[in-house]
């Protein structure tokens, strides 16, 4: 199967959340009854939902559980969901939603203060139960759905303390993603020889979807 990410990319207050969940019309809604209205009968959708936060990935589905990452980058131990029918799905990241990092800048009153990070994994039957204890299993597809904390200038937004920590943060990693992507295809399309995954916890995670 394949491996594809969908990035929501810009700067705070630009409009990336309400373009993925655009108030269940956005792109996260669209893409997950699409899915389950294609899926074979012998295959399900299981999903896992996490934050990083600070570089520290933090699970949007069993709050606030801390989580690892092994060394190809994937999260070890966050708590994996396979579930019958789209609603079911959309109503967990929404309530997943709720426990993620936002305050209020100079420049957005709601502003994300981490990426949130939905996982879709389409698995044969047989698959499951390893996935459900936590083991690495086969996935026929996977696909991330990213919803990135905006790029902010600190003089315009104001922040300090935390804030500011967590503004920093976020630009490392959004800077990363940028070196990745651009040396994926660097060479007239072509990636070069080394592609700069360790440089953030965001690209070492996406690294087999990019």
């Amino acid at each position: 199967g394949f491996g594809a990410t969908v990035l929501a990319y810009g700067q705070t207050g630009s409009g990336k959340t309400h373009t993925i969940d655009g108030d269940g019309s956005g792109i996260l809604a669209r893409v997950v009854q699409d899915l389950y209205a294609r899926l074979p009968a012998d295959m399900q959708v299981c999903c896992q939902f996490a934050q990083l936060y600070n570089e520290e990935f933090l699970d949007l589905f069993d709050p606030p559980a801390r989580l690892a990452q092994d060394g190809s980058g994937n999260i070890v131990g966050a708590k994996t969901l396979c579930l019958p029918h789209a609603e079911a799905l959309l109503e967990k990241v929404r309530e997943g939603t709720s426990y993620r990092a936002s305050s209020r800048t100079a420049m957005n009153d709601a502003s994300s203060r981490s990426h949130a990070i939905l996982s879709l994994y389409v698995l044969e039957d047989s698959s499951i139960s390893a996935c459900l204890v936590g083991k690495k299993a086969p996935a026929a597809a996977q696909l991330f759905i990213v919803d990135l904390a905006g790029s902010e200038r600190v003089k315009r937004s104001g922040v300090t303390g935390t804030q500011l920590s967590e503004a920093i943060s976020i630009n490392q990693s959004l800077l990363a993603l940028c070196n990745v992507t651009g040396a994926l295809v660097e060479d007239h399309g072509r990636p070069r020889a080394h592609i700069p995954y360790r440089d953030s916890a965001l690209t070492q995670m996406l690294r087999n979807s990019l």
